[in-house]
């Protein structure tokens, strides 16, 4: 569960919608793009690969909804996780963010996963961002976990942006309790191209490897890098390489894809 939890954030930091706060006034209207990943698990524990399409749309200057659908294989297993979105400004100070979604399998993918957020920008020039969330999800075979997140995101220069966070999981069962600190550098310019380098570490509740296998309360680190680049107005490209690490295994791979910008 944790896992499925570092991975989809992994996804929204280096390749997905709030990596555009480089520069919010060049924000499309819409995006439509596809990605492709594979990665390589040690221990004979079955390999990573998978395709998600996600799309971004700006109905209004204070609205912004989000929508992606996943196939992947992981751990010998394979689902489908689809997931919806909404992003709120009030005002110029306080946004909002809350999503839901579920997915398939035999244990890759929860039942059910819900997520919000509420931030605030701080100073004349709003250059100083914080937020506080959480996380609830219903994984398979009994699992599930409630998360509390918070973080501090800083517009450090034009085309520079620093975020890091500090995550608080309670794991069922057993009430296994951990913390994880994160945090991305994004260098460069939306409608361009841009930058964005990762990592986290720090402890996990529980991981679902196999139909039989649970690796329970340990430590685990995990790095990548992306980058995103636009040809013309109209979209482009984008690659990420990554590894992840524990006491088990080691996972590492890229992520390929291709977008669509609309204004």
């Amino acid at each position: 569960m944790m896992k499925f939890a570092a991975f989809c954030a992994a996804l929204v930091v280096a390749l997905g919608p709030g990596a555009v706060a480089c520069d919010a006034q060049a924000s499309p209207r819409g995006r439509l793009e596809l990605v492709a990943h594979t990665q390589r698990v040690t221990k004979s524990l079955g390999d990573w690969r998978g395709v998600a399409m996600r799309l971004m749309q700006h109905p209004s200057a204070r609205d912004t909804w989000f929508g992606e659908a996943l196939w992947q294989r992981a751990f010998n297993d394979e689902g489908v996780y689809a997931s919806i979105g909404e992003r709120h400004a009030f005002g110029s100070r306080w946004t909002s963010f809350v999503s839901a979604g579920g997915g398939t399998g035999d244990f890759l993918f929860p039942d059910a996963r819900a997520d919000v957020q509420l931030g605030f920008a701080w100073g004349q020039g709003k250059r100083l961002i914080s937020s506080v969330g959480g996380t609830a999800i219903d994984g398979k075979r009994g699992y599930s976990d409630v998360a509390g997140r918070l973080s501090l995101t800083a517009y450090l220069m034009p085309g520079a942006v620093l975020e890091v966070g500090q995550r608080f999981t309670r794991s069922a069962p057993g009430g296994v309790r951990s913390a994880r600190t994160d945090g991305a550098l994004t260098l460069g310019v939306e409608g361009r191209g841009y930058l964005v380098v990762r990592g986290s570490s720090g402890g996990e509740g529980y991981q679902l490897v196999g139909p039989s296998t649970v690796i329970r309360k340990f430590d685990s680190r995990e790095g990548g890098i992306g980058w995103r680049q636009w040809f013309g107005s109209r979209g482009g490209f984008l690659l990420q390489v990554e590894q992840y690490t524990n006491d088990l295994y080691t996972r590492s791979g890229v992520s390929v894809g291709g977008f669509v910008d609309w204004k």
